[in-house]
């Protein structure tokens, strides 16, 4: 695990080290443990190491015994010892103990094609001297990035975002993915929300030329069933879904430093716990966050279900003043913008994790998006009939909801209804990429200036790409699972990675293991969602094993009191930033109506708790990384 960077230029001028280590100075928070820089004329390649297999070998970047090829790797090969071993058996020697040779002596023997055998996840270049071109990939599901900018002549990649940032890009917003991110909190795929820069997709790989030219390819995709057999019965599907949990898992331990866990009170990551504890007999050490607000901190619970396990459990109780403080540091490792108030969570645990003396935490993130864990699917299904439903009955709905009084609290009911109910659309696809909406269409035309309402484009986007990649034109639960990790997870990866090495922790996701998320997305649809209940397989798998009281808890979600806290200690951030002398210079805003979004928020006439913390977030962000409209 470490941060990556580079530039190949085909100007023909020299790459300087000094060029390559002012990038990864910037990023020693995500390698504290070592560093190194190749230069070879045009092309210039460096690292941070985060340590954690073959601590003391195992040293980038790192070259083949010719000089040949040379790489620099990001991530962690679970299954780097069976890899190695298919290599020996090829007449490979190996001089280190660890996963980057047998990466790079993996794509001496087959190319591209290593990739297929990895098991894992990774951000990663390979610059072939002989043939004068780069190679970069990322994993299957994105947990690694590679981000990149082109101009004058040269492409600048890294780790983060902040890399092309720092040298290349000219730092300009890009219009047309405003309306995108001011939606979903994200821009997805593989554009940013700066004009140029770019994502390399997940399950991708690509070559760059020494003329500037590139190849790009995909290697891998859950669209099309895995082509293993059928399980007869759910509950045969159910124990085989568990069954590669468990390999998820035990892979996740290799490692050769302490493995912690974090620990919600939900299903999957108490699933994980139980995993390790009673199928691995492995009881790692665990953590969870709680807040100063009985009705959002499930850290008791957590808790509890750890000593029920015989885990060490560590919780630490956050405030808003804590966010605060810690806010400018969120800022900083956010240089991708993402504004999910879960970015403060990941923050604060993998904080807590990294003071414990840990370099590796394991995570849950997933299992929603694999087994349908989300009341979006709940609405879907009730979507079809609302539509038929009479005017007259949906009008009285939903004037009966706006006639409630707003709650600060959890997304409540009376949110899921008023969102449920204003829904502009009649496409049933379209109606599920709508419930994850922060503003809609309307109300984004009346907030932004003309001149960037001129430039919206479709701000379902992401989803609308979803679709047609993945073939879904009809609705159905499948589709709607293969479509939120596509439209809706692996966007968010970014910031999870951000968070969690923004503390030197190697956050690894055993339900996010490829070969779980193809088999889980090759079942029939009636395993995975039939009438009201969520997580049908995972709940099958997990009867018996779980207690009842937390096999069925309700799915409370990874919130935290922002809106509160918005009219509270952070009601100074909100000032400062939504204020006229910040977000109003942008000249992107009616500021009027941000302020009425701020005054009906505190006035409890509304929770805007969403609404506010994006438009906090873009304007922190275009501040601290001078983005110019």
């Amino acid at each position: 695990m470490c941060g990556i960077v580079g530039i190949l230029r085909w100007t023909g001028a020299p790459v300087a080290e000094a060029e390559i280590r002012r990038l990864t100075d910037a990023m020693v928070y995500r390698g504290p443990d070592d560093e190194g820089v190749f230069v070879d004329g045009a092309v210039g390649l460096g690292m941070r190491r985060l340590s954690i297999i073959d601590l003391s070998g195992s040293r980038q970047p790192m070259s083949t015994a010719d000089g040949r090829l040379t790489i620099v790797f990001n991530g962690e090969i679970y299954n780097f010892r069976d890899v190695r071993a298919e290599l020996e058996a090829l007449g490979h020697r190996f001089a280190t103990n660890g996963d980057t040779e047998v990466i790079l002596t993996g794509y001496r023997q087959w190319g591209p094609g290593v990739l297929d055998r990895l098991n894992g996840m990774w951000g990663l270049a390979i610059w072939d001297r002989e043939r004068r071109e780069l190679f970069l990939a990322r994993d299957r599901l994105g947990k690694k990035q590679i981000y990149y900018t082109i101009a004058e002549g040269q492409i600048v990649f890294g780790s983060e975002m902040a890399t092309p940032l720092m040298a290349g890009s000219q730092r300009r917003l890009r219009l047309d993915r405003l309306a995108e991110f001011l939606t979903y909190s994200y821009v997805a795929g593989a554009d940013t929300a700066v004009d140029d820069i770019h994502l390399l997709p997940e399950a991708h790989w690509a070559i760059v030329a020494a003329d500037g030219s590139i190849r790009l390819n995909e290697y891998w995709s859950y669209a099309v069933p895995d082509g293993k057999p059928m399980p007869p019965t759910s509950d045969r599907a159910a124990e085989e879904a568990y069954a590669l949990l468990i390999d998820a898992v035990r892979l996740r331990l290799v490692s050769d430093v302490p493995v912690s866990v974090m620990l919600s009170s939900g299903l999957d990551s108490s699933s994980l716990a139980y995993v390790l504890a009673r199928e691995l007999d492995a009881p790692l050490r665990t953590f969870s966050l709680g807040y100063d607000d009985a009705g959002f901190d499930e850290s008791i619970d957590a808790g509890a279900f750890a000593r029920r396990l015989g885990m060490n459990w560590q919780r630490q109780v956050i405030t808003g003043a804590d966010v605060a403080a810690a806010f400018p540091g969120i800022v900083e490792h956010g240089s991708s913008l993402q504004s999910n108030t879960a970015q403060i969570v990941y923050y604060f645990v993998n904080r807590m994790i990294h003071e414990a003396g840990f370099k590796v935490a394991l995570n849950g993130s997933g299992g929603d998006e694999l087994f349908a864990g989300y009341p979006t699917y709940r609405a879907d299904m009730m979507f079809h009939a609302y539509r038929r439903a009479p005017v007259a009955a949906k009008s009285a709905l939903r004037r009966w909801i706006q006639s409630r009084r707003p709650s600060l609290g959890r997304v409540s009911y009376g949110y899921a209804l008023r969102k449920f109910t204003e829904c502009p659309y009649d496409s049933p696809l379209r109606a599920h990429a709508y419930w994850r909406t922060i503003f809609s269409e309307p109300e984004l035309r009346g907030l932004l200036s003309p001149s960037a309402a001129a430039a919206m484009s479709s701000f379902t986007r992401g989803y609308d790409a979803a679709y047609a990649d993945l073939g879904i034109s009809e609705p159905g639960i499948m589709g709607s699972l293969k479509a939120d990790m596509r439209a809706w997870l692996i966007p968010m990866q970014p910031w999870v990675d951000n968070m969690s090495m923004a503390h030197s922790i190697e956050l690894r996701l055993p339900y996010l293991d490829h070969r779980l998320v193809h088999r889980a997305y090759s079942l029939p649809a009636a395993f995975q969602f039939r009438g009201w209940k969520l997580k049908r397989l995972m709940k099958r798998y997990l009867k018996g094993r779980l207690p009842p009281d937390v096999l069925h808890r309700r799915k409370r979600g990874t919130h935290l009191p922002v809106g509160r806290w918005l009219n509270g200690e952070l009601a100074p951030i909100c000032d400062h930033y939504l204020g006229e002398s910040v977000i109003g210079r942008t000249g992107l805003f009616d500021t009027a109506r941000i302020l009425n979004l701020v005054d009906d928020h505190r006035g409890l006439r509304a929770d805007n708790t969403f609404k506010l913390w994006t438009l906090i977030t873009l304007s922190a962000w275009m501040e601290r990384y001078g983005i110019s409209a």
